[in-house]
């Protein structure tokens, strides 16, 4: 019975297998296709102008790239659908590198050629280690902090170098240099082609149909070739540049061939240095928003850093293998997937007949017209244009779009270094501006506003609500440097101003909210100490996270013998500046709780009344008065000592309030008759006044007056409580 089970099941998964390994099959023909025709178009691109009798070497090595990085990628990538190869990006700025070297060796072009395939090489060798340890380092994440309009500016440039370099591709001309030249019949027939091309692929891109591009690539090829055939003009145009020289043989070979140096000049590299780290760069980029629009776009999560070391390998191996940088591409990878690839192998397959056509494909690849690889190179060029420049203005507001249209504009007159520099520079001096104008003071208040969490007494509160204006608050925010410090710097000068009535003695910097500061940022700070020595404030400090605090106790901004205070939060440093602007005011005594009940309701008769209904009780240090959850059976109003009520224990002890003498505790569980919400602990050896429950009830039976009055008292406190924490908060929202 098992045997007859497994059976069908068997052939049910050798069938589908087998429909597994040709859709693989049909997905890998369609997008090695396309793989071949961007490697050609890619190789002509680079060898063109002085280079372009080398075009073959230029193939040689885009198929040896498209071949190794499409296996190697389709391995290692998180997508099991993903086609690597050459990429349009690199291959633009490469293409103005080739142009150079060209230049360079006019009267060498095979010279020329081997230098720039060598170049190619070691780029892909050190690029491709460059890579592999971003990923290692888990760099890929920094991709999400690179501004849009660098990246708008980056893809339109890089749409401009496609578009400029395609030109050169279909008839040796460029713009605006030689432009002029495409008016010969030779130039002007090959124009007119590869722009008709070109308007027909641009037509098509947006179609979904896996078959659309290499069918208009194959069709497009046929006719120019069935064209020329009809009117007897093949040769001529084949004399003309028309097609793509055989290639494949002498320049094969690798990185690691110590051959491959013979007669190199190394004053190349040095000389394109700057655009050899630019075209690593933009291969970073690349491959990072490919892999950020396949996520996007397939709804496969993508690591980046896996990414970064499989497009890496990928390039090592290639430039071992005599290719250059080879990456993840977004486009292939998308054909692959609606050409109905199901499994990595897919991908290894679009490699081997990568191979195949290196190997064998010669002569079918000599029939394929190069206003047919211009016109893909113009289309892709051109979408890049409309894409980023031509649209990107209704997304973009009108600084950015213009620093996009300066990059584009810079790329085309002194190349992509000059432009990414511009491009970072502008970004740079922006983000300084904007940050710049941000609030890095988040409130501005005065003890008059907020107060400790200390509970004090009627003649302490009065005294700090006459004179709350000499402790003054500046709560900041953000990350704080050269450009925001000054801000801080000159809303603090108006509290130092001794002419200022309301001139502070205490000022208090809260650092909960700041991000960061930098060493410009501590030099104001420190700045400010000095000005406020020399007006007789002191300066305070207060919720400092670890750098920060290193970075103001390096400055000498803190720390040293004139050491200035440094508080772990706002409220201990708010206690100590309250406690310090009480003890140096004159006449101010905490009343006796008699006294105080005295003159609170109207006689020593009622007070001396009231407090029959109590008893005193004497608590030490660090003994709890009550706990959390604990049943609410009496009221406290501390005589002597001082209390502490928290929530929490140990590490994650959270104080609420501290009481000291005058301070009532308790009363609110009292008359709710809830548990006690807060655990409450004697800090110093304490005496108390207590009410229990009891005494409460008797003094409702026995004397209704005098429990109104008590009452009333009560009452009027949390009046007060509550009238200053509402001004509190309209304080904080202003």
């Amino acid at each position: 019975m098992i045997a007859a089970v497994e059976g069908p099941l068997q052939a049910d998964r050798k069938e589908s297998g087998v429909k597994r390994f040709a859709q693989d099959g049909l997905a890998a023909l369609i997008s090695s296709i396309i793989a071949v025709t961007y490697s050609l178009s890619y190789g002509a691109l680079i060898f063109s102008g002085p280079l372009a009798s080398q075009l073959s070497q230029g193939i040689t090595l885009m198929l040896v790239t498209a071949a190794v990085s499409a296996i190697v990628v389709a391995l290692l990538s998180s997508f099991r659908f993903a086609i690597g190869g050459p990429d349009s990006n690199v291959t633009a700025v490469f293409a103005a590198i080739a142009a150079s070297t060209g230049a360079a060796l006019p009267n060498d072009p095979a010279l020329g050629a081997r230098s720039v395939v060598l170049i190619l090489m070691l780029t892909g060798l050190a690029g491709g280690s460059i890579l592999v340890a971003l990923g290692s380092y888990r760099i890929g994440r920094w991709i999400r902090f690179i501004p849009y309009p660098i990246v708008a500016g980056f893809l339109a440039a890089t749409g401009w170098l496609l578009f400029n370099g395609s030109l050169r591709v279909i008839a040796d001309v460029s713009v605006p240099n030689g432009l002029a030249a495409a008016v010969t019949p030779g130039g002007a027939e090959r124009l007119a082609v590869g722009l008709l091309f070109a308007g027909i692929l641009f037509a098509t891109r947006r179609t979904r149909n896996p078959l659309v591009l290499p069918a208009t690539l194959i069709g497009g090829a046929a006719l120019v070739d069935l064209v020329l055939a009809v009117t007897g003009s093949f040769a001529q145009a084949h004399a003309a540049g028309w097609f793509v020289q055989a290639f494949g043989g002498p320049h094969l070979t690798s990185v690691l061939n110590p051959g491959a140096y013979a007669g190199f000049s190394w004053h190349l590299v040095r000389d394109n240095l700057a655009a050899l780290a630019t075209a690593i760069t933009v291969a970073v980029m690349a491959l990072l928003f490919s892999a950020a629009g396949l996520e996007a776009t397939t709804e496969v999560d993508a690591n980046f850093d896996r990414e970064l070391q499989a497009s890496g390998f990928a390039s090592i191996a290639s430039a071992v293998c005599g290719g250059f940088i080879g990456l993840l591409s977004s486009n292939r990878t998308l054909l692959n997937l609606r050409a109905g690839a199901q499994t990595r192998w897919a991908g290894v397959l679009v490699g081997v007949l990568c191979a195949a056509a290196l190997a064998g494909g010669s002569p079918i690849i000599g029939l394929v017209p190069r206003p047919v690889l211009g016109g893909l190179l113009l289309s892709l060029g051109y979408g890049l244009l409309q894409d980023w420049l031509i649209i990107a203005w209704r997304r973009l507001s009108a600084m950015e779009f213009v620093l996009v249209l300066a990059i584009v504009v810079v790329t085309a007159i002194a190349g992509f270094v000059d432009a990414l520099v511009l491009g970072l520079l502008f970004s740079c001096v922006s983000f300084a501006i904007r940050y710049g104008r941000s609030r890095s003071i988040r409130h501005a208040l005065s003890a008059q506003q907020k107060r400790s969490r200390v509970e004090r007494g009627r003649a302490e509160h009065d005294a700090l609500e006459a004179h709350g204006n000499a402790i003054r608050m500046l709560v900041l925010q953000g990350y704080i440097f050269f450009g925001t410090a000054n801000a801080v710097l000159e809303q603090a000068r108006t509290y130092l101003d001794p002419a200022n009535p309301d001139h502070a003695r205490y000022l208090i910097l809260d650092f909960a909210a700041v991000s960061g500061i930098d060493s410009s940022a501590g030099n104001s700070f420190g700045k400010l100490v000095s000005l406020g020595q020399r007006a007789g404030t002191r300066v305070v400090f207060c919720s400092l996270a670890d750098p920060i605090a290193d970075l103001l106790l390096r400055g000498g901004v803190t720390g040293g013998t004139d050491a200035h205070g440094v508080f772990r939060d706002l409220d201990r440093a708010l206690e100590w500046c309250e406690e310090d602007l009480l003890a140096n005011l004159a006449g101010i005594e905490r009343e006796a709780i008699p006294a105080w009940l005295a003159r609170e309701l109207g006689s020593s008769e009622r007070a001396d009344a009231l407090l029959t209904y109590f008893e005193t009780v004497a608590i030490a240090a660090d003994t709890p008065l009550f706990h959390r959850g604990d049943a609410s059976d009496a009221l406290y109003i501390v005589e002597t000592g001082r209390l502490r009520v928290s929530i929490g224990g140990g590490a994650r002890e959270h104080r609420l309030r501290e009481m000291i003498a005058g301070s009532f505790v308790g009363e609110m569980g009292l008359f709710t008759d809830e548990p006690r919400s807060a655990d409450v602990i004697a800090e110093t050896d304490s005496t108390l006044y207590r009410l229990s429950r009891a005494s409460l009830d008797r003094m409702y039976a026995y004397d209704s007056a005098l429990a109104s009055a008590f009452g009333t008292l009560l009452f009027r406190l949390q009046a007060q409580r509550l009238r200053f924490a509402s001004g509190e908060i309209a304080a904080l929202e202003a």
